[in-house]
């Protein structure tokens, strides 16, 4: 892609600004509070050590072992793909990260590792980090309260949904990637931004909700599109269940969502405690009638993914891996 080169040369350029950054501050930094030392980055603090993981990261975008799609550090706009878009391609998924989400979350790789995995599983997906939007709690300057109550407000969802539509309709003009199936998979308050470029236009053949937050005014599950929510116990959780999210418009109680049991995706992947069981199985399914499965935890299993050219084997993490990472033992329901 031609966007992919053009963001290299933007990468470069930031490179050097961030490069030069780190020298100046590490030149008024003492020997004995170096590793304390905080200094501006997009107008907040930022730590030296963020500094620096900036700079890997860019150093393996200019590598080209990362690609990415939109780059503007100054408006903390980034969407990086994953995988590489061919005449083989079956899915180009668009995977929209939570609240407080921002480019260092790029950078530290925090919101990376869902995309990684499917493409690791897969490589006819192709996979993009969106992130070319306003997200709650990105802001220099905003507290955990303001981020929070920035996440229920309908307006913002509207504008960054907008944003996610237009860029929706952007990568069905690819020649590698007019013929595949969208899907998009949301975290948190992903979802909202996700169903909002819905309203604005955007249409999916699976979305996929992972402890996804709300949906805006208005939305409803289109009738070509399989919606499934997968959720986890947590403060957001609590919150749904008191009714102060999204005035109670939530993906658990919208009959558009099926609740499957357990998770799409290893909880060692996602950094997530593992979903609440489903009172029964509903496996999530799609207009044509066929279940959807991101994941099995068996030893080895194949699916048939709706609309896939092919089968799909995914492949159980081993339990040495799951235990060193969580301290758990996965689960095999």
């Amino acid at each position: 892609m031609v966007r992919i080169a053009a963001n290299r040369l933007s990468a470069a350029v930031e490179y050097r600004a961030t490069q030069n950054e780190i020298a100046q501050e590490r030149w008024f930094a003492s020997p004995r509070d170096i590793d304390d030392l905080t200094v501006g980055a997009i107008g907040s603090n930022r730590s030296l050590d963020q500094l620096q993981k900036k700079s890997e990261y860019l150093e393996r975008v200019m590598s080209g072992a990362v690609q990415l799609y939109l780059y503007q550090p100054d408006r903390d706009r980034i969407v990086e793909m994953i995988g590489n878009p061919s005449a083989s391609t079956t899915n180009s998924v668009t995977y929209v990260p939570g609240t407080f989400s921002n480019q260092y979350s790029f950078y530290t790789g925090e919101v990376q590792q869902v995309g990684s995995w499917l493409n690791g599983q897969d490589q006819s997906m192709v996979v993009f980090v969106w992130h070319g939007g306003e997200f709650p709690g990105q802001r220099p300057g905003t507290t955990q309260v303001d981020g929070l109550l920035a996440a229920n407000e309908a307006p913002l969802a509207l504008k960054t949904g907008g944003g996610l539509a237009a860029f929706q309709g952007e990568v069905a003009t690819d020649p590698h990637l007019n013929a595949a199936r969208y899907d998009a998979i949301a975290h948190s308050w992903g979802l909202a931004a996700t169903t909002a470029s819905e309203l604005k236009g955007a249409r999916y053949d699976n979305v996929v909700s992972l402890s996804g937050a709300w949906m805006p005014p208005g939305w409803e599950g289109q009738s070509n599109t399989a919606y499934s929510h997968y959720t986890y116990t947590d403060f957001l959780t609590v919150a749904k269940d008191l009714d102060l999210v999204g005035a109670g418009n939530v993906p658990d109680t919208n009959p558009a969502f099926t609740k499957p049991l357990g998770d799409p995706i290893p909880p060692t992947v996602t950094g997530r405690s593992r979903c609440r069981p489903a009172a029964a199985h509903t496996p999530a399914v799609s207009p044509s009638g066929t279940e959807i499965i991101l994941w099995r935890p068996a030893p080895r299993e194949v699916a048939t993914v709706p609309g896939s050219r092919h089968q799909r084997e995914y492949q159980r993490l081993p339990d040495d891996l799951v235990r060193e990472l969580t301290g758990e033992e996965l689960a095999t329901a």
